[in-house]
């Protein structure tokens, strides 16, 4: 991603869209999607895990209510 270090509210924003994305794509009948999509589902959604760690691992004031603070 070319986005600022600073813009971790939109990175988090960013996350959970991914991750909504690979809930969406997985649930699909299998013979609506295709391995390589999977693939990509599954690498965006290990990116999103990651982004959203490091997110509850800051103590940042600008992480959403239910993540700030968290420590997970």
């Amino acid at each position: 991603m070319h986005l600022l270090p600073s813009d971790r509210a939109i990175l988090y924003n960013i996350a959970m869209i991914q991750q909504k994305a690979a809930e969406m794509l997985f649930a699909l009948e299998p013979s609506r999607r295709t391995l390589d999509e999977l693939n990509v589902a599954l690498k965006q959604a290990q990116q999103a895990a990651k982004l959203v760690c490091s997110y509850c691992s800051s103590q940042d004031v600008d992480a959403p209510q239910h993540i700030q603070g968290t420590g997970r």
